[in-house]
This record gives structure tokens, C-alpha cells and sequence, in this order.
């Protein structure tokens, strides 16, 4: 992220934003509640442009992709959302279906399939593939986020408020699973004030206060 500024009318929201995370790195970036840490998450993941500066991926900046760029990139960057963002009038199958057909044609069904049984089995929603969105409790449609998120074994996982809505049963698993990724090499970005997630997983802790981004230490 190279000098990224972003207002919301008169109010300063992002300024001057500059930080480099490097390919494995495991970094959690913390904000006080209104400091624009969903803001930065949508920035980083392509979903709003700043008004200035730049988001680059491996030199190329992901405001400027071509289509077929832009496919690569969403292949290789998985985003989890506070809020799961899945189609509602898809089933959680189909919902899960999507990334893999779209990224992984050559897959066949029974291994797309044996790959979403295996996670949906760790996190307790199998049973819970037919149905829709609306049949769903809050803490299992976080658990569905994360399971889309985690299926194309991303090479980079940004994840916006990780385990808010997640039953605490579940957490070590998918704390588990995060670790598991880490080791794989992927790239991990929590936008977090969990102080648990901080200590296990950053590399780097930053802190976003008044549009400012400052790097703390990781105790």
C-alpha cells in the first residue's frame, strides 16, 4: 500500500497509508472502533479505490487489472468479510461451488466436493449444505465465510474481524486451520483488535488510529 489517503465528505479517514507485507508474513492491523479498519480492508481487498494513492500485488497495482488479471488475483487472495457476504438465494453448496468452478474447472466434482466436506466437517455445518443463507445462525454463516475463504488454499488470506461471530467451540479450530496456512507459506492479514490472534499469528502488528497507521511492537 503506497501513500493511500481516503475521505468520507470532510472526515480524514486514511492518511497518507504506506506499509509492505512480505510473501509468508503473518500481520494483524488493530483500530479503534470508527478508525477505518473495514475501510482499509475494502481498500486492500479491490472493493474500493482510494482517492489517492496505490495497492500493488507483486508490482501491479490492483486498481488497473484487466480482467484476466484481476481473475488471477482473486484466486490467489482470499477475502473473509465481518459479514459473510454469500449469495441467499444459493445454497451454502452452491455458494461454495462458485470459487472452485470459477477458479478450478478442471477439478472434478467429487474432489470440489471432498474438499468442502472435509472443512465443513471441521466447523460443524455439513449438515447444513442444502439450505440457504436464511437458515443459518450468525456463528454458522461466519464459520460459512470462512470455509469460502479457506477453500482455494489462498497464497494470501485478508480477513476483516476475525472470530467476532464465531462460536467459541470453533475457534480453535479455525485458529488451527489459520496455523496450518501459515506453515503452507500463505501471506495472512487480520484486521483484529484480538489480543489472542495478535500474539499468536503477528509477525508485524500495526495499529490504525485517526487515519494513521503506526507498526507496534508484538509482544
Amino acid at each position: 500500500m503506497q501513500n493511500v489517503s481516503h475521505n468520507r465528505g470532510d472526515v480524514k479517514l486514511l492518511r497518507n497509508v504506506s506499509f509492505n507485507v512480505e510473501s509468508g508474513e503473518s500481520i494483524v492491523i488493530s483500530a479503534p472502533s470508527g478508525n477505518g479498519k473495514s475501510l482499509l480492508f475494502s481498500i486492500l481487498c479491490g472493493l474500493i479505490q482510494p482517492d489517492k494513492g496505490r495497492v500493488l500485488v507483486d508490482e501491479q497495482a490492483i486498481y488497473s487489472m484487466n480482467q484476466q488479471q484481476n481473475q488471477h488475483f482473486r484466486k490467489c487472495f482470499s477475502t473473509i468479510f465481518q459479514r459473510p457476504a454469500l449469495i441467499s438465494n444459493l445454497s451454502l453448496l452452491e455458494n461454495f461451488l462458485l470459487p472452485l468452478n470459477l477458479h478450478y474447472p478442471y477439478l472434478s466434482r467429487e474432489d470440489k466436493l471432498a474438499k468442502i466436506n472435509h472443512l465443513t466437517e471441521l466447523v460443524g455445518i455439513t449438515k447444513f449444505l442444502s439450505q440457504r443463507m436464511d437458515a443459518l445462525s450468525v456463528g454458522q454463516a461466519a464459520l460459512a465465510g470462512f470455509v469460502r475463504g479457506m477453500l482455494l488454499e489462498p497464497k494470501c488470506l485478508i480477513w476483516d474481524a476475525p472470530l467476532v461471530e464465531i462460536d467459541q467451540r470453533y475457534e480453535d479450530v479455525v485458529k488451527s486451520l489459520l496455523s496450518d496456512l501459515k506453515r503452507a507459506g500463505s501471506t495472512i492479514i487480520l484486521l483484529s483488535n484480538n489480543d489472542e490472534l495478535i500474539v499468536e499469528f503477528a509477525t508485524r502488528h500495526f495499529i490504525l488510529s485517526e487515519g494513521i497507521l503506526r507498526q507496534h511492537d508484538v509482544k
